[in-house]
This record gives structure tokens, sequence and C-alpha cells, in this order.
């Protein structure tokens, strides 16, 4: 069995009731399967990237599950006919590590390249004039040339 993640966005008209069938189905479905769930998490409603079936907004689900390649496909199945569910994918899962809930976790650090870079003060050059603050026309693009040159 093989570590896998399904997210699927269903489509934002639906019932809270209807929400909540459809995500019971596929945990139903998944168990049927054989597979193991190991969570099933709703994002509630979030603005889609761009618009899908004349949606601008859904309301994702994932589910992270430990299934056997036959039944992911099965699921694939479904997921592809079942109304309401606007889209869906499956991803195999990184081992030991889940790709789209650490995502939403994961800040913001900078590079350690970036760090060193920014601890280091640069050295000053004997040929360059650190007074001028305008680009020379050899360095400047074809418009800001002329501009320089005038």
């Amino acid at each position: 069995m093989r570590d896998y993640e399904l997210v699927y966005i269903l489509d934002p008209d639906l019932s809270e009731e209807a929400v909540t069938d459809l995500m019971e189905r596929f945990k139903n479905l998944a168990n049927n399967q054989g597979a193991e769930i190991k969570s099933h998490e709703r994002w509630e409603k979030r603005r889609l990237a761009y618009i899908i079936k004349d949606k601008r907004e859904g309301i994702y689900v994932v589910m992270e599950l430990k299934a056997l390649p036959a039944a992911v496909h099965e699921m694939d199945r479904i997921l592809k006919i079942t109304d309401g569910v606007l889209r869906h994918l499956i991803v195999r899962a990184e081992e030991g590590r889940s790709t789209a809930l650490k995502t939403l976790s994961v800040e913001e650090k900078p590079a350690p390249a970036a760090v060193a870079i920014e601890e280091s003060e640069p050295e000053p050059s004997s040929d360059d004039d650190a007074t001028t603050s305008e680009p020379l026309a050899e360095e400047a693009g074809p418009a800001e040339a002329e501009v320089a040159s005038v």
C-alpha cells in the first residue's frame, strides 16, 4: 500500500447536508476499497485561482490515505462522474511528508545563501565611483541609454 493525498473541490452552491453527504460518500468509498484513511479535513470555501464551471469559489477537502493503486484508480473514476465535484487531484505523497497540509503550515524562511549575502558587506572597489547614483550609458538598456546620453 502506498501513501496518497486526495484533494477535491466541491461546488459552493451545495447545501451543508449535501457537502457532508459527499464527504461521507468518498470516505466510505475509500474504506470499501480497502484504503486506510489517515486524515479527512475540510478547508471550507476558498477562492479559486481561475473560474471552473462558472464558479469563482469552491469548498476544498483534503484526504490523506494509504491505498493500493487499484483503489485509487476507482476513486478517481468515481470523482470524475460525481455531480458537485468541480475538480480533484490524487497525488502519491512523499514518504513521511504530507504535501498539501505542510504547505499551509510552513513559514517563509530566507534561503541560507540569501542570509549569507545579506550579512556580508560588499567590498568597495577602486574602479567604481560610489558617489554616482545614475547608471552609465553602457550599463543601461536601449531605452535608458538614450535618456542617459541626453
